[in-house]
């Protein structure tokens, strides 16, 4: 009894699963997202001491002032197409910024007082190519696991008025990878919600909005 009990309820799962789906074959699905955290910004912002105290000609003192770290992003867009109604190839591009601020006065040879300006700036993008799996699927909730591999490129940038800085940073490995997990929720037809958790190449926390367009009936 406890074995048909159990036979059934699979069926039903099944039937369920494969019959109301807001995904299908030919489907393209494009998201737009913002992340958290911004980790390059939260490496800044503990170390803020440290660099402070390195990019000053003087000692540590309060001669260097106006610290500050801002950034933005990680956030991007993605967008796939559903070559069976399970397994989707797709694409996804992503941006972040992070950058510091810092005066340092000082005294020329002359005995002159003079105030220098920093501004580093250190954009990333990244530009993957990947598959997802898409393991549950109803009428309105689609969730897919998703494995990525492309591009990854951050610079470094300085605005200064001191002449005799000079940047001297390196570039990491220009290779990006990612492994996601996600879920979207369709309010309608065409338009819903979307949240998913990966690492590394990207935002740990992602959510935004997601669109879905049927190329075929």
């Amino acid at each position: 009894m406890k074995k048909s009990l159990f036979m059934a309820a699979l069926v039903c799962a099944f039937s369920f699963n494969s019959k109301a789906q807001c995904i299908k074959q030919g489907d393209v699905l494009v998201d737009a997202y913002y992340g958290f955290p911004n980790l390059f910004k939260a490496i800044l912002q503990a170390d803020a001491n440290n660099i402070q105290n390195s990019t000053s000609g003087t000692s540590a003192s309060a001669a260097v002032g106006g610290l500050s770290i801002y950034g933005i992003g990680p956030m991007g867009a993605k967008a796939e197409y559903m070559l069976t109604d399970k397994f989707g190839m797709g694409i996804d591009f992503n941006y972040s910024n992070v950058g510091i601020k810092f005066s340092d006065a000082t005294v020329d040879q002359n005995g002159n007082a003079i105030t220098y300006n920093y501004n580093l700036s250190s954009p990333a993008i990244r530009a993957m190519v990947g598959f997802n799996f898409h393991f549950v699927r109803t009428d309105k909730i689609d969730v897919y696991f998703a494995t990525k591999a492309g591009y990854y490129n951050r610079s470094f940038g300085m605005v200064t008025n001191d002449p005799n800085y000079r940047l001297n940073l390196s570039l990491g490995d220009p290779i990006a990878f990612r492994l996601e997990i996600g879920m979207r929720y369709y309010f309608t037809e065409n338009i819903g919600i979307h949240a998913n958790l990966g690492f590394p190449g990207g935002p740990l926390v992602a959510a935004g909005v997601s669109f879905k367009f049927r190329t075929a009936k």
